[in-house]
């Protein structure tokens, strides 16, 4: 039985109850052994009453985000919600929708109890009495009903974004982990590995090497598939840690043999006796394009040495 019906029917016993018992009292009827039956019906559904509003003090927790600073003589809901919350903490057992002076010496309270997220940053040891940006957030953290979503993890650019086997490669993005972040190459399966774990001391990078082969990942009754070895080409670049997988950036294994780029800054060519700044590959590979990101070198000229 639900809770709408629960009320429903002890309002109609009582009101049956009600008239059984005056119709006794006019017809000098003995009644009392149905309005014994109707009571015990009324203790019945008051237990079972009870019993659900328990339920839902439970289950549906108070909560309110605070969105609005607060100063002293401030009234309204926002300070209703605030004085709620002193209630919980034990600092304030009044009902009142104005910060006055009562009010205000409990916010200090609140504001010391938690001086380490409030207070301790800047250099304070007592509260202010005044609700703002840091008192709110760990009144939303205690209190707050906003869900909090899970970061986007993505990738911005590969660094370089062409190597040989065994190189490093620094992945800029955000979204990684602390701990537990895989990379997915391309179709070589290195993400499979349970033990292979990267890390990201600041969330926005991360450091891999460019595997020499797939993972080979065997049974007891032998390999799933036979190790072969990373050949030049075109890899498809991910990283999977618990916040999900990221966008797909491309990476181009070259062979060890081949000439690889080195950009920097120099003197280009000499043209009407002046030369000017621009990037140049140190191993003179013959290449154009330097990828992304690019190297932006100063704006000068000098005359032709």
């Amino acid at each position: 039985m639900d809770y709408k019906k629960i009320v429903l029917s002890l309002a109609f016993l009582a009101v049956l109850s009600f008239l059984f018992v005056n119709a006794g009292t006019v017809k000098a009827i003995d009644n009392s052994a149905l309005i014994q039956q109707l009571m015990a019906q009324i203790a019945a559904l008051q237990a079972q009453l009870t019993q659900l509003q328990a339920q839902q003090g439970a289950t549906q927790a108070w909560c309110h985000t605070f969105n609005t600073n607060l100063r002293y003589g401030d009234q309204g809901s926002e300070v209703s919600a605030l004085v709620t919350v002193l209630y919980k903490e034990g600092l304030y057992n009044e009902t009142i929708s104005t910060i006055n002076d009562n009010v205000a010496s409990a916010i200090v309270a609140f504001q010391e109890k938690y001086a380490a997220d409030i207070l301790t940053r800047y250099g304070l040891t007592h509260g202010t009495g005044y609700v703002g940006p840091r008192t709110r957030a760990k009144l939303n953290a205690l209190y707050g009903c906003t869900i909090t979503t899970q970061p986007t993890i993505k990738i911005n650019y590969l660094q370089p974004n062409s190597g040989v086997v065994g190189g490093s490669v620094t992945i800029m993005g955000n979204g990684f982990t602390p701990t537990g972040n895989k990379i997915k190459f391309g179709s070589l399966g290195i993400e499979n590995n349970p033990s292979y774990s990267l890390n990201s001391s600041d969330g926005n990078t991360i450091i891999f090497t460019v595997p020499s082969s797939n993972y080979l990942a065997c049974w007891a009754n032998g390999c799933m598939a036979p190790a072969y070895l990373t050949q030049p080409g075109n890899y498809m670049v991910s990283v999977i840690n618990s916040n999900g997988t990221s966008n797909e950036i491309s990476f181009a294994v070259i062979s060890s043999t081949a000439c690889i780029p080195h950009w920097q800054c120099g003197w280009g060519s000499c043209n009407n006796g002046y030369q000017s700044m621009t990037t140049i590959d140190s191993n003179n590979c013959g290449v154009t394009n330097q990828g992304s990101p690019s190297i932006a070198c100063p704006t000068l000229v000098r005359a032709c040495m």
